[in-house]
Protein backbone atom coordinates (compact mmCIF):
# COMPACT_ATOMS: atom_id res chain seq x y z
CA UNK A 1 0.00 0.00 0.00
CA UNK A 2 -0.68 2.63 -1.08
CA UNK A 3 -2.25 2.72 -4.31
CA UNK A 4 -3.17 5.63 -6.17
CA UNK A 5 -5.70 4.54 -9.16
CA UNK A 6 -6.06 6.78 -11.96
CA UNK A 7 -8.80 7.01 -14.33
CA UNK A 8 -8.70 9.77 -17.31
CA UNK A 9 -10.17 10.56 -20.45
CA UNK A 10 -8.46 9.40 -23.22
CA UNK A 11 -8.42 12.58 -24.95
CA UNK A 12 -5.48 13.83 -22.29
CA UNK A 13 -2.93 12.90 -24.32
CA UNK A 14 -3.71 13.40 -27.86
CA UNK A 15 -6.04 16.22 -27.84
CA UNK A 16 -4.85 18.40 -24.51
CA UNK A 17 -1.06 16.90 -24.98
CA UNK A 18 -0.64 16.19 -21.42
CA UNK A 19 2.33 14.32 -20.38
CA UNK A 20 1.08 11.38 -18.56
CA UNK A 21 4.46 9.37 -17.76
CA UNK A 22 5.64 13.37 -16.43
CA UNK A 23 2.66 12.96 -14.28
CA UNK A 24 2.84 9.76 -12.89
CA UNK A 25 6.15 10.09 -11.94
CA UNK A 26 5.14 13.71 -9.87
CA UNK A 27 2.35 11.75 -8.42
CA UNK A 28 5.29 8.60 -7.19
CA UNK A 29 7.53 11.26 -6.10
CA UNK A 30 4.96 13.23 -3.91
CA UNK A 31 4.11 9.85 -2.53
CA UNK A 32 7.42 8.72 -1.67
CA UNK A 33 8.09 12.09 -0.15
CA UNK A 34 4.94 12.45 1.85
CA UNK A 35 7.12 10.01 4.11
CA UNK A 36 4.16 7.79 4.61
CA UNK A 37 4.93 4.82 2.61
CA UNK A 38 7.71 2.68 1.92
CA UNK A 39 8.72 3.08 -1.38
CA UNK A 40 8.64 -1.04 -1.86
CA UNK A 41 4.62 -0.54 -1.56
CA UNK A 42 3.04 2.62 -3.77
CA UNK A 43 1.82 1.19 -7.01
CA UNK A 44 0.27 3.79 -9.28
CA UNK A 45 -1.97 2.71 -12.42
CA UNK A 46 -3.85 4.61 -14.75
CA UNK A 47 -6.58 3.60 -17.12
CA UNK A 48 -7.47 6.01 -19.98
CA UNK A 49 -11.85 5.72 -20.36
CA UNK A 50 -12.55 5.87 -24.25
CA UNK A 51 -16.06 6.48 -23.23
CA UNK A 52 -17.08 9.38 -21.59
CA UNK A 53 -18.77 12.95 -21.40
CA UNK A 54 -17.87 15.86 -19.66
CA UNK A 55 -20.31 18.63 -19.07
CA UNK A 56 -21.39 19.97 -22.28
CA UNK A 57 -20.12 16.89 -24.49
CA UNK A 58 -17.03 19.07 -25.78
CA UNK A 59 -14.77 16.68 -27.29
CA UNK A 60 -11.88 18.93 -25.74
CA UNK A 61 -13.19 18.51 -22.02
CA UNK A 62 -11.06 16.43 -20.56
CA UNK A 63 -11.14 14.42 -16.76
CA UNK A 64 -8.89 13.04 -14.50
CA UNK A 65 -9.90 10.96 -10.85
CA UNK A 66 -7.46 9.96 -8.55
CA UNK A 67 -8.17 7.59 -5.84
CA UNK A 68 -5.68 6.81 -2.92
CA UNK A 69 -6.40 3.65 -1.44
CA UNK A 70 -3.72 3.29 1.56
CA UNK A 71 -3.78 0.93 4.38
CA UNK A 72 -5.03 1.64 7.88
CA UNK A 73 -2.78 3.37 10.58
CA UNK A 74 -2.29 7.08 9.33
CA UNK A 75 -4.16 9.80 11.58
CA UNK A 76 -6.56 12.28 9.69
CA UNK A 77 -4.30 14.99 9.30
CA UNK A 78 -1.42 12.89 7.39
CA UNK A 79 -4.25 11.38 5.56
CA UNK A 80 -5.44 15.25 4.87
CA UNK A 81 -1.70 15.94 4.41
CA UNK A 82 -0.83 13.85 1.51
CA UNK A 83 -3.78 14.42 0.26
CA UNK A 84 -3.78 18.00 -0.44
CA UNK A 85 0.31 17.07 -1.71
CA UNK A 86 -1.12 15.03 -4.51
CA UNK A 87 -3.87 17.65 -5.32
CA UNK A 88 -1.35 20.07 -5.49
CA UNK A 89 1.23 18.18 -7.34
CA UNK A 90 -1.30 16.79 -9.39
CA UNK A 91 -2.74 20.75 -9.99
CA UNK A 92 0.58 22.00 -11.58
CA UNK A 93 0.82 19.06 -13.65
CA UNK A 94 -2.38 19.73 -15.17
CA UNK A 95 -2.53 23.66 -14.69
CA UNK A 96 -2.74 24.49 -18.55
CA UNK A 97 -5.97 22.16 -19.24
CA UNK A 98 -7.28 23.20 -15.80
CA UNK A 99 -6.56 27.09 -16.40
CA UNK A 100 -8.53 26.86 -19.49
CA UNK A 101 -11.55 24.83 -18.55
CA UNK A 102 -10.84 22.33 -20.08
CA UNK A 103 -9.85 19.93 -17.34
CA UNK A 104 -12.03 18.11 -14.23
CA UNK A 105 -9.55 16.92 -11.54
CA UNK A 106 -10.54 15.12 -8.16
CA UNK A 107 -9.08 13.08 -5.67
CA UNK A 108 -10.26 11.10 -3.20
CA UNK A 109 -8.49 9.25 -0.01
CA UNK A 110 -9.87 5.73 0.80
CA UNK A 111 -8.28 3.59 4.07
CA UNK A 112 -8.77 -0.14 3.25
CA UNK A 113 -10.75 -2.04 6.58
CA UNK A 114 -7.64 -4.11 7.37
CA UNK A 115 -9.59 -7.27 8.22
CA UNK A 116 -11.05 -7.23 4.53
CA UNK A 117 -7.50 -6.72 2.59
CA UNK A 118 -5.24 -9.37 1.78
CA UNK A 119 -1.71 -9.19 -0.31
CA UNK A 120 1.74 -11.10 -0.87
CA UNK A 121 4.85 -8.62 -1.15
CA UNK A 122 8.46 -9.09 -1.25
CA UNK A 123 9.26 -5.94 -2.90
CA UNK A 124 9.79 -4.26 0.45
CA UNK A 125 12.62 -7.53 1.41
CA UNK A 126 14.60 -7.22 -1.62
CA UNK A 127 14.76 -3.13 -2.07
CA UNK A 128 16.23 -3.26 1.62
CA UNK A 129 18.82 -5.95 0.71
CA UNK A 130 19.72 -4.09 -2.58
CA UNK A 131 19.99 -1.09 -0.17
CA UNK A 132 22.16 -2.93 2.77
Amino acid sequence: MPHLIIEYSDNLVDRLHVDLNGFLDAMATTMSESGLFRTGGIRIRAYPSPLYRVADGDPDNAFVALRLHIAPGRTHPQKVAVGEALFHAARNRLAVPIDKGRLALSLEVTEIDADLRWNANRIHDRLVGDEG
